[in-house]
């Protein structure tokens, strides 16, 4: 753990800029779909009718198949244009999630703005360093499955003493499959969120949990390193985690947070003062597959 103080004082510049100005929200326009594959969307050629030859199969046929058919370039233009549209989307209050109804499933970020000495390596005044970032898709939570999330994060926050209004929020409504995409191949690799990396739990409780988990269910389960750091929530788990896990979530929450401000880091450097073109369009809202 001592071999990480450089590395902490590196970062523990005190911020006196204000908290970041939030926008109003608005429930998202029928065209305010995003998709940045949609170049990959072209009409399939009708099957035809005939006999399939039996081949033997060669090194050729298992090779990877990508049918984007990008190379490393390109992927990283896409992944520096989705941050872009990203980062355009808001911010908006957590704390006014409760006014928020909206149909819709995409990916999202969640950035603290607080003055807890715990986070003041993520601390987030422009809204761009994510601290949680996560998807939905209409299968598991419903056509209003982003309004849902941003509520369920905000009854868990509530419960603690991080402060609901420390939060703010950005996201895009899109496709349950580019949300996965874009959660997978953007948002973990090149935000690196600590409560994904690092401090797991967080989004482990369900809304209905945070209301429904009965006693006798909470002492069957294991408090989460999220839980243990940040205790209030009432559907947690009640057995306590022991000395060795603390100590090792301390190891890894510290790690996590270094590894976290780096990483995005080197993403804005890569990010700001450039022109990412790659094709990035709007498509309907009701698409979903």
């Amino acid at each position: 753990m001592d071999d990480d103080g450089d590395d902490f004082s590196v970062y523990q510049a005190v911020h006196t800029k204000a908290l970041p100005k939030t926008v109003a929200f608005k429930p998202p326009p029928e065209d305010d779909f995003f998709d940045p594959t949609w170049f990959a969307s072209k009409p399939l050629k009708p099957l035809l009718a005939c006999r399939v030859p039996t081949i033997k199969a060669t090194v050729e046929h298992n090779q990877l198949y990508d049918p984007w058919g990008l190379d490393q370039a390109a992927q990283h233009r896409l992944h520096m244009s989705v941050l872009s549209k990203l980062f355009t989307q808001g911010p908006f209050a957590l704390s006014d999630v409760v006014n928020y109804d909206f149909e819709g499933n995409g990916f999202y970020i969640l950035c603290y703005c607080g003055d807890l000495p715990l986070y003041s390596l993520v601390r987030s005044l422009d809204a761009r360093c994510a601290i949680y970032g996560g998807r939905t898709s209409r299968k598991d939570e419903g056509e209003k499955g982003l309004c849902q999330r941003f509520r369920n994060h905000y009854n868990s926050i509530l419960q603690t003493d991080l402060g609901v209004e420390n939060f703010v929020f950005r996201y895009c409504v899109t496709s349950s499959c580019t949300a996965q995409y874009v959660e997978e191949g953007v948002l973990l690799p090149y935000l690196s969120p600590v409560w994904n990396k690092a401090l797991s739990g967080f989004g482990s409780i369900k809304p209905v949990d945070n209301f429904a988990r009965k006693a006798h269910e909470r002492r069957q389960m294991k408090k989460s390193a999220w839980d243990a750091w940040h205790p209030g929530r009432k559907a947690a788990g009640l057995i306590p985690r022991t000395l060795d896990e603390l100590a090792e979530d301390e190891l890894k929450l510290r790690a996590g947070l270094i590894s976290c401000r780096r990483r995005f880091d080197q993403t804005m450097e890569d990010l700001d003062g450039q022109v990412w073109s790659f094709p990035v369009q709007t498509l309907l809202v009701g698409a979903e597959p």
